[in-house]
């Protein structure tokens, strides 16, 4: 996310490199799919809501842009600061 911010990753490349591989891996999803399942009982920190919630908007984010400006919901600028604004918003999770 931080190169897509600092203009390293162009839209197409950031989409590709976020959206498509987890859609594309099964087995990574399935993975995800039964780590859910363990963590349905895990009373969870509440501040956590807001990074899954910030995560989630993104996909559906990286799906409404087309580089075809007639098919997408953004424009390459709107598109730029959504992912701009939802970096500001997780360096507070940052782990190192």
């Amino acid at each position: 996310m931080q190169k897509f911010v600092s203009n390293e990753l162009s839209i197409p490349d950031f989409i590709g490199e976020v959206l498509y591989p987890s859609l594309s891996n099964k087995r990574d999803a399935s993975d995800l799919i039964e780590d859910f399942q363990r963590q349905a009982s895990i009373e969870l920190d509440p501040k956590s809501f807001s990074f899954s919630k910030i995560i989630s908007d993104l996909t559906h984010i990286l799906e409404g842009y087309d580089e075809d400006q007639e098919e997408s919901f953004f424009t390459q600028k709107e598109f730029r600061e959504i992912i701009e604004n939802a970096a500001i918003k997780l360096e507070k999770y940052y782990i190192e």
